[in-house]
């Protein structure tokens, strides 16, 4: 896949500015997000006509991690988090998480910032219990790209929107789902 090469060039961005000495102030972040997209992983449908699904690329996450601000204009930021989303009635449980490792570089402007980065996911797990017991498939660990823009609305408040691109591999018959989502995201400086 042609992205993965822009993974490879960000991950390389990222390491040279982490590298370079400079005078680096550094912040703790938290960040939370409701994502949308991706295949369909469960689809069901009800006798009374409602139908329910979860999507390879849904639902929320929460992270924390760190802010390096490099100089006025570009600053690093590496998060590690979960992203998960659950459905849950009578006698049906079922989960769909994972735990993503993000790194982005950003450039600062008056009142946006604008990033690209690599996200690498751990464990992506599919599990069912109850009626859904015949529900569950692992997944390898899955390497993507991220792009972002934020509204910086003080020092210590963004929010902002994420395109994440990427691929599930299936650990039984190597079959790939597709997990890419645009994120709405609160961001807020510690």
């Amino acid at each position: 896949m042609n992205y993965k090469y822009a993974i490879l060039v960000s991950v390389m961005v990222i390491s040279a500015h982490l590298l370079t000495p400079q005078s680096v102030s550094a912040d703790t972040i938290i960040e939370m997000g409701v994502h949308f997209g991706g295949d369909e992983l469960i689809y069901e449908s009800y006798d009374n006509g409602d139908k329910d699904t979860m999507k390879a690329g849904e639902l929320f996450s929460f992270g924390f991690g760190r802010l390096y601000q490099l100089s006025s204009s570009w600053e690093t930021q590496l998060t590690f988090g979960i992203k998960s989303d659950a459905k849950y009635d009578q006698d049906v449980n079922i989960s769909w998480v994972r735990y993503p490792l993000n790194g982005l570089i950003f450039y600062r402007m008056t009142g946006i910032r604008v990033g690209m980065g690599v996200t690498y996911h751990l464990s992506p797990n599919l599990q069912g219990s109850g009626h859904a017991g015949n529900i569950g498939e692992k997944y390898n660990n899955a390497l993507g790209g991220l792009m972002e823009i934020d509204f910086i609305k003080n020092k210590r408040f963004l929010w902002g929107i994420r395109l994440t691109l990427i691929e599930y591999e299936s650990k039984k018959d190597s079959h790939v789902v597709d997990g890419s989502s645009i994120v709405f995201l609160i961001i807020a400086q510690l």
